[in-house]
């Protein structure tokens, strides 16, 4: 976004104006206040070396301090993979040949009042019919979410995740 600007020598609102790791476009984005610090998420994730990035949901931290919504700027810190050299896959769910798309993002407290963060997911089958759904929650240890919860329609009588924002 801030290329030229950094090419002429211009200020810009955001610490890291050019490509941040290695990320080049982000799909559907979610927000929510976690332990103090604001979570995003997103969708479908373009690589710059490689168009097929993360299908398997993208996320990143902003300090409270530093978001300043008035100015339209967010610094964002993704969450990267051990080699710090892309985004981390945050939702791996089985089959892995389709992507997860989770929705309804959730902070919570449980019984100790400590903070919790769910979401519902979906896995899309070939024709975007759902093959997978269900309930998952955030591991701070591993910063990525893992299924607590699946859900059979059939079974559960539960209203359907259809992905639907």
């Amino acid at each position: 976004v801030y290329k030229d600007s950094v090419l002429l020598g211009k200020s810009v609102p955001v610490e890291k104006p050019l490509i941040q790791d290695r990320v080049t476009g982000l799909d559907s984005v979610m927000g929510v206040i976690y332990h103090g610090k604001y979570y995003w998420f997103f969708g479908d994730t373009n690589r710059v070396d490689n168009l097929l990035g993360n299908f398997f949901v993208t996320g990143a931290t902003s300090n409270m301090s530093n978001i300043d919504f008035s100015q339209k700027r967010v610094n964002l810190e993704y969450i990267t993979d051990s080699n710090h050299e892309f985004v981390k896959p945050l939702a791996r769910v089985e089959p892995r040949n389709q992507p997860t798309w989770i929705h309804d993002v959730v902070v919570l407290t449980d019984n100790d009042s400590t903070e919790i963060m769910l979401c519902t997911f979906l896995k899309p089958q070939t024709d975007v019919h759902p093959a997978v759904r269900g309930v998952m929650k955030w591991n701070d240890d591993s910063q990525e979410f893992q299924v607590i919860k699946l859900i059979q329609e059939e079974v559960d009588n539960v209203w359907p995740i259809d992905g639907a924002h």
